[in-house]
């Protein structure tokens, strides 16, 4: 009997021993789920506070014209950041072109970061949704300030490759014979946008590449 009884104590403490083990790690569990809700909450939080939503970004006319052998893509940034240079405007600026390279077609619209308002050189925005860019749609203002805060010239043109609809206009983009746009500027053509127009300020007719035209160069 006194064996039985030891058992049934031993048995007793055993049972206690677990169960505050248990019980301990339950809480240790709710502990750790209310730390994973928690890391849960910070990770929701973390891209809000990370996105800082819309930027302020800066776009201008350059008050140089250039043929439409631009030197490819890269050539046409290349002129913007430096005429963005020589106006003593820092950060990155890049054309504002829809054409071919090798690897495919770029749009205008690609290259631009989206939900962002543009700003001409005065602080005038020239647009307050990003669809205005995407879809060639009329803008706030004429976007014909230089980089310097001039207007252009009221027949002034600008580079741009882009259709009616916002799309490369495929062909009218001064291409070479092996279809790079803009590096080549004899027997071809490009469509062209008006900077002194709020609707036709993207897209306005095809003008031959040897003319010389001023390009839209937009901060990212």
């Amino acid at each position: 009997m006194k064996r039985a009884l030891l058992v049934t104590v031993v048995a007793s403490l055993v049972c206690f021993a677990g169960c505050d083990d248990e019980s301990t790690s339950v809480d240790a569990g709710g502990a750790d789920a209310g730390g994973s809700d928690a890391g849960a909450a910070a990770t929701d939080a973390g891209p809000g506070a990370s996105d800082a939503g819309p930027r302020m970004l800066r776009m201008f006319v350059t008050s140089r014209s250039f043929s439409g052998d631009l030197g490819g893509r890269s050539g046409a940034d290349g002129l913007c950041e430096l005429v963005a240079r020589d106006a003593g405007l820092e950060g990155r600026f890049v054309a504002f072109i829809a054409g071919t390279q090798p690897g495919g077609r770029y749009t205008g619209h690609e290259r631009v970061p989206a939900d962002n308002v543009w700003y001409r050189v005065d602080g005038m925005p020239i647009n307050d949704s990003w669809l205005t860019i995407r879809f060639n749609e009329p803008l706030l203002v004429a976007p014909n300030l230089d980089e310097r805060g001039n207007p252009v010239p009221a027949d002034a043109f600008v580079w741009t490759g882009i259709g009616r609809d916002g799309d490369p206009a495929i062909g009218e983009d001064c291409a070479s014979p092996d279809f790079v746009s803009w590096d080549y500027d004899t027997g071809n053509s490009a469509f062209v946008g008006r900077p002194n127009d709020v609707e036709r300020w993207s897209s306005d007719t095809d003008v031959p590449c040897s003319n010389e035209g001023h390009l839209y160069c937009f901060e990212i």
